[in-house]
This record gives C-alpha cells, sequence and structure tokens, in this order.
C-alpha cells in the first residue's frame, strides 16, 4: 500500500514536472486561436542570433527574447531592448494586473538606452527581459519576478559559456531577470 502511494505520489510529480516543461519548451500549438494584442502585453520569441545558444542553455527554455506591446494610433507595436525579428514562433503573456483594464506603458523614458551584453540591472543599459521587467515595475510598482543571480542559472554547466561570461566582465552575483521568468511567472498568464 505504501509503496502504492509513493508511485502515485511520484506520477503525479512527473505529470506536473511534465506540463511544467511543455509550457516552456512544447511547441506553440494556437488551434485556430486569434490574438488581440493589448497594451502591456510580453511577446517572447525563440530568436537565432549568437548569444541565442547560451540563453538557451543557461535558462533551459526556447524562449530567448521578449518585448512589450505597445498601442500607437490605435495599432500595437513592440517596444523592445534589441530589435529580433526572426520568423519564428511566438507565444504572449499577459500580466495578471492588466487583464481586465487599459494601461499605458511609460516606454518613452527606456527609448535610446544601449543593448546591455553583461545582463545587468541599474547600469544605464537594458537587456530585453530587463526592459518587460522594468516596464511592469514602472506601472505597479511590483517585480513581475524575482530576479536570479547569474549562478542560479545553469551557465557554469558550459565551458563556452564561461568564456563568455568572463569575456564579457560579468559577474556571478549580478541579479538577472531571464525571458523564461516573465514565462514562468505567478503574476502572468498566457494568452497565446
Amino acid at each position: 500500500m505504501k509503496r502504492k502511494i509513493i508511485l502515485w505520489s511520484i506520477a503525479i510529480i512527473v505529470l506536473l514536472i511534465g506540463l511544467k516543461v511543455f509550457e516552456i519548451y512544447g511547441p506553440v500549438p494556437h488551434f485556430g486561436r486569434s490574438y488581440t494584442p493589448k497594451e502591456g502585453d510580453i511577446i517572447l520569441q525563440e530568436t537565432h542570433g549568437r548569444q541565442s545558444p547560451m540563453i538557451k542553455a543557461a535558462t533551459l527554455s526556447r524562449w530567448t527574447h521578449c518585448g512589450m506591446v505597445v498601442m500607437k494610433g490605435g495599432k500595437p507595436h513592440v517596444v523592445e531592448a534589441w530589435i529580433a525579428r526572426d520568423k519564428n514562433e511566438y507565444i504572449v503573456v499577459r500580466p495578471d494586473r492588466f487583464k481586465d483594464k487599459d494601461i499605458t506603458v511609460p516606454y518613452k523614458k527606456y527609448l535610446g538606452k544601449p543593448y546591455d551584453l553583461q545582463f545587468r540591472f541599474n547600469n544605464g543599459k537594458t537587456y530585453c527581459s530587463e526592459l518587460c521587467w522594468l516596464l511592469y515595475k514602472d506601472i505597479t510598482g511590483e517585480e513581475l519576478s524575482v530576479p536570479k543571480e547569474m549562478r542560479d542559472w545553469h551557465f557554469l554547466s558550459f565551458p563556452k559559456i564561461k568564456n563568455e561570461i568572463k569575456k564579457r566582465g560579468m559577474k556571478l552575483d549580478d541579479k538577472m531577470v531571464a525571458p523564461v521568468d516573465l514565462v514562468t511567472s505567478s503574476k502572468t498568464t498566457r494568452v497565446y
């Protein structure tokens, strides 16, 4: 009896983990659903740039780039720290606080900032997921996800990534937010 309970517990845990892994890694079936952009939505995509393999390996996620939807003249645009236009699948998450109300994203103060290849917070530069995180904080006063120290990611498992970290002058105690953090945040819901 005790063995059955343990096996059922393991099966349930494996199923729950599998569902989360599918959400992060799995295909992007939209089943004919349409997507209506809303200001504040976060669009995530898989890119194939030079640093994409490093981001995928470190975060264990296919999502390597993101941006936030803003409306200009009634048309959606995406504010991003770096423009990536790969023609790949994408997903959209909507912060729960934005679901039932219209918001205005105060993005203009971030325009023209250089891209941050060191993935550091508060250094006058931004990277994609940091920009979305900062915009959310500007609107709500809350953190969308908890920034993790670089050492908490899987960077150190790969010698090539360790060399890149050293070359860029990155520090293991630096905090960062990855695109996958915005997908797995308890404060967002996938809408597409």
